[in-house]
């Protein structure tokens, strides 16, 4: 009993000193951490799901690993070295030498049993969702669907239209060259209209300088008698 007493002494005092050293690394700190955490030398565990949620594990190829020590960036356990794995402790991550913010569900960690049991039912919510999705996205295609057909109509419309409205504006222009022709007619008449009027002001006036004309020549002596009379 003595015997143990004086290991866990002896242990407490190196990672007291060790801590406290500021040579030493972040992965050899946790190293000493987790031995002071309760973990016993000699006492190795691997599982392939997180059996421990109170001290650090290494997690490697889907398996955890309780037990071993973490230096330098390297795990070591049962006389071998692993590397490329993620060395947890306290809530951080220890990978290729830097220190990261443990995120839960990400590369093995799990803050608690819960955690790592709900994990199993999030793929089946997932693929629900998948098929939600594709529902809706059936469902609104339906519309787009009909949509086009009806735009698709209504082009074939259009086009039918358009020789129609062809013919319209040819008919238009037809119409206002007639139109104009009329006109330059009525204009026609009316030129002729005015030059009737204009002979016939000049067959009046000739007349009436004929009448005048066959007045002046009438005998002179009766013009004498009549102005004898009118005295």
């Amino acid at each position: 009993m003595k015997t143990i007493t004086k290991k866990l002494t002896l242990i407490a005092a190196i990672s007291s000193a060790m801590l406290f050293n500021t040579g030493c690394t972040p992965q050899e700190e946790a190293f000493v951490a987790g031995a002071g955490t309760g973990v016993v030398v000699g006492s190795m565990f691997s599982y392939n799901y997180p059996y421990y949620y109170d001290r650090p594990y290494y997690y490697y190829g889907g398996t955890y690993y309780y037990g071993g020590r973490y230096s330098n960036g390297y795990y070591y356990y049962q006389g071998r070295r692993y590397s490329g794995g993620h060395y947890y402790h306290s809530g951080y991550r220890y990978y290729n030498g830097r220190r990261y913010r443990a995120v839960s569900g990400q590369h093995g960690y799990y803050k608690t049993r819960r955690e790592y049991e709900r994990r199993t039912y999030r793929t089946t919510p997932l693929r629900q969702t998948n098929t939600v999705t594709r529902e809706r996205t059936r469902t609104y295609d339906v519309p787009r669907t009909q949509t086009r057909s009806i735009n698709t109509t209504t082009r074939t419309r259009d086009i039918q239209r358009t020789p129609t409205r062809s013919f319209n504006t040819t008919t238009r222009e037809r119409t206002r060259t007639l139109d104009t022709q009329r006109g330059s007619t009525r204009n026609t008449d009316k030129v002729t209209r005015e030059h009737r009027r204009t002979q016939d002001v000049q067959r009046k006036n000739d007349r009436s300088r004929a009448t005048v004309r066959e007045r002046r020549e009438i005998n002179p002596d009766t013009l004498e008698e009549r102005r004898v009379r009118e005295r």
